[in-house]
């Protein structure tokens, strides 16, 4: 298995503009920052779809599913503020450019990271593509 390390950044967002924004980033450019052989991974127990976490499958060149994960996304920052009156409240800011660690399966044939946002609606979750990582052969 391979430990990559990547790069969500927002599209919108010039690296002169703000490092937080108010709104989710609806897509994020994903790059390879860094790729490491690493120990075998294990599979997470309750697999429970979340919007504060992303969803990561691998696919091969004809687009099959080999392999999924789900972590925190990234991008999210909670900031806790105190008023005048010393009174707290929070919000929750994102990050315009964050980094996370996926561990990919030593599976031949892996040739795409495909990275979702879980958006729900109520009743149903509806997975929306954020955007997606060409890894190069032998990864």
């Amino acid at each position: 298995s391979a430990t990559i390390r990547v790069k969500l950044k927002s599209p919108e967002i010039s690296a002169a503009e703000a490092e937080f924004s108010q709104a989710k980033p609806e897509t994020s450019i994903i790059q390879l920052v860094k790729s490491k052989k690493s120990a075998a991974i294990t599979r997470q127990r309750n697999f429970e779809l979340a919007p504060t976490q992303i969803l990561i499958v691998s696919l091969n060149a004809d687009r099959q599913l080999l392999w999924w994960d789900l972590q925190p996304d990234p991008r999210i920052f909670r900031a806790e503020t105190a008023d005048a009156g010393g009174n707290l409240s929070g919000k929750t800011l994102y990050r315009n450019d964050a980094e996370m660690l996926v561990n990919v399966p030593a599976a031949v044939g892996i040739t795409e990271l495909a990275f979702y946002s879980p958006i729900w609606d109520g009743k149903n979750y509806t997975l929306k593509l954020i955007g997606n990582l060409n890894l190069p052969a032998g990864e």
